[in-house]
């Protein structure tokens, strides 16, 4: 997870996002009350986000499930700060058994990051991300689509690619070892869509034993 991440996020909680000015009474008391209740909420959530990421970290194979609520924390975390700009959904095939499937821990989180600071920050309107868990032969797919710029877009002003150019490249490395490791292909690959982008990542099927 970014600095940047955590900075907005524990920023945000302490009452420095959006606008200082309330309406005027009634609707000011109405309005506080509503940003205390979203405020606790989103350090509730962002608690438990870091207390899942440091139970997964201490193991090199996690329970899909495991990491898939990691990604659903995060996601909405992320959403809450950017005022449910974007819808997204998290969709696994039928014949997977997230108890049994093992994956790598935070493999996804650099891809879903990018779809959300990349592809959501300069998009009008209402955005949508996927992340879409499928089984292919002996290996485990995992697509995130977003309906956002396009990965061709103007940067935002603040967009850090140097930091999303290591993340990237750390989980090419990482990609690489399991590849090596199981004997198996392992990658991801960007994919420019109409509107936005799909990462696609193969990892070698693995179930708990």
């Amino acid at each position: 997870v970014s600095q940047a991440f955590c900075s907005a996020t524990l920023q945000l909680a302490a009452g420095g996002g959006g606008s200082s000015e309330l309406p005027p009474p009634p609707q000011a008391a109405t309005a506080r009350c509503s940003a205390l209740m979203t405020r606790s909420e989103q350090l509730g959530k962002f608690a438990m986000l870091i207390r899942r990421i440091l139970q997964n970290s201490r193991e090199d194979l996690v329970p899909l499930h495991d990491e898939l609520e990691a990604l659903r924390l995060y996601v909405e975390i992320e959403s809450m700060r950017l005022e449910d700009k974007f819808d997204h959904a998290i969709t696994i095939a039928d014949d997977i058994d997230e108890e049994m499937v093992r994956i790598p821990p935070m493999l996804m989180q650099p891809y879903v990051e990018n779809a959300i600071w990349h592809g959501m920050a300069g998009k009008e309107g209402r955005g949508l991300i996927v992340l879409h868990v499928s089984r292919n032969g002996d290996s485990l797919t995992m697509d995130i689509s977003d309906d956002g710029v396009g990965r061709n877009a103007p940067k935002p002003a603040g967009d850090m690619p140097t930091k999303s150019s290591l993340a990237t490249t750390i989980t090419r490395a990482r990609l690489d070892l399991i590849g090596k490791q199981k004997g198996r292909p392992a990658g991801f690959k960007y994919i420019d869509l109409p509107q936005g982008t799909r990462v696609e990542v193969s990892l070698p099927w693995t179930e708990e034993m």
